[in-house]
């Protein structure tokens, strides 16, 4: 396996990433992960020692081509050029770098695949999302978006055979005893999400067994993919360190509620000032939405049916996908409507309105609901 590049792809380091050398050294970090999402919503990697980190920064690490065709199973796919044969690099992107509160000298920043010489792979999911940000710049627009994830907590109980997964309590929904049981967890996942740069909006526990809502702020489209990516694992993380399980899967346990990702999105002027969502002051017939914003909802309704594919693409998904469980099974939108694929947010009293998509699961690729 080629592993050491030569001297001609060894490029000078640019101050941010000195600054990322720097902070390695002091904060004693031994390991640093270059991390992506695959198509099936699977978050891999590989790591470089501190003693490699500055050639690394650079260069990427190889990684097989096959990896894009696994599926979550880890069984390989028939894909048309993601066998045995071929590589890419994964290469770190330094203003995603972030110290990891859950795995102590440890940290990690969020990649992309490229080709051996440099260019991005048509595979590469990040880049992917990156190229459709700079479309719509090119119209004139900026997306702003953020997920609004549920997971389940609990812990693992042993049994004959198998683990059971029992989730922490059967609390009600927005219940201050559901607050109080995960307590603990909760703080230390704040923590851990600020430390690494997340702004928390809000939390409460769902109406599941065990389910938890937690939010992160807004941010431009690509930053937003990355700080769910982040989340994911700072929830999983943060609850192995505590000897808990937390899933992100649609429906982990079958007789209770179904974990979903609401992806809130609004378009705003290219110097990201105006959300042009918002309709004209005194507009006719009360409109929730400017004519843009309605014609934006028409098209994601237009291609829903495709749409779900990616947001809701396993069978666990189609299982939390039912009539009367808030889980947007229908093609429709509506003002405040939680039942409709595409709700109209009300706006607050200092914000304009937004509209929150549904149907997609916090399991799927973060990139893919925006990039499409």
């Amino acid at each position: 396996m080629r592993d050491r590049p030569t001297a001609r792809e060894i490029q000078p380091l640019d101050p941010a990433a000195r600054r990322i050398l720097e902070r390695t050294e002091i904060e004693g970090i031994e390991l640093i992960r270059f991390l992506y999402a695959d198509h099936g919503g699977v978050i891999r990697g590989k790591a470089t020692s501190r003693a490699r980190l500055s050639e690394r920064l650079g260069t990427g690490i190889g990684h097989t081509v096959a990896m894009m065709a696994m599926n979550m199973l880890d069984q390989l796919q028939p894909v048309e050029g993601m066998g045995p044969v071929g590589e890419v690099r994964i290469v770190p992107d330094v203003a995603t770098f972030v110290p990891l509160p859950y795995a102590p000298g440890a940290a990690a920043m969020l990649s992309d695949l490229r080709t051996q010489d440099g260019r991005p792979w048509a595979a590469c999911p990040r880049s992917f999302l990156r190229d459709a940000v700079a479309e719509l710049a090119g119209e004139g627009y900026t997306l702003m978006a953020a997920f609004e994830p549920e997971f389940t907590l609990g812990r693992r109980l042993p049994t004959e055979g198998l683990e059971r997964l029992a989730p922490i309590d059967d609390s009600l929904c927005y219940a201050t005893t559901g607050f109080d049981i995960a307590h603990d967890y909760a703080m230390r996942l704040v923590r851990a999400l600020e430390t690494q740069g997340l702004r928390v909006e809000h939390y409460h526990p769902e109406l599941g067994h065990g389910q938890q809502e937690l939010s992160i702020r807004h941010a431009p489209a690509l930053r937003a993919a990355d700080n769910q990516v982040i989340y994911r694992e700072t929830v999983r993380g943060i609850a192995l360190r505590m000897s808990m399980w937390a899933s992100l899967a649609p429906k982990p346990i079958a007789d209770q509620a179904g974990n979903g990702a609401h992806i809130h999105l609004s378009l705003w002027d290219s110097e990201g000032k105006t959300n042009l969502f918002a309709p004209a002051p005194g507009g006719e017939g009360g409109a929730a939405l400017s004519d843009l914003g309605g014609h934006f909802v028409a098209g994601l309704l237009a291609h829903l049916p495709a749409l779900v594919a990616l947001t809701a693409g396993t069978v666990n998904s189609y299982r939390r996908l039912s009539p009367r469980m808030w889980s947007s099974a229908y093609a429709c939108y509506g003002p405040d409507n939680r039942e409709a694929a595409v709700r109209v947010c009300s706006p607050s009293p200092r914000a304009p309105p937004t509209w929150s998509s549904s149907p997609p699961t916090p399991r799927p690729t973060p990139t893919s609901p925006w990039a499409r």
